[in-house]
């Protein structure tokens, strides 16, 4: 919540993930996804 915030009130993005979404069943999967965040953060 304290990050919401702060995002909030410096016009900052903030992009809400949950790590279980990261632990992936098939090998690469779950990093693609983390690059994927970090490609939108941009």
């Amino acid at each position: 919540m304290l990050a919401k915030a702060v995002a909030r009130h410096t016009t900052a993005a903030f992009i809400r993930v949950v790590g279980s979404e990261f632990v992936q069943k098939y090998l690469g999967e779950g990093p693609r996804m983390v690059r994927d965040v970090f490609r939108l953060a941009k």
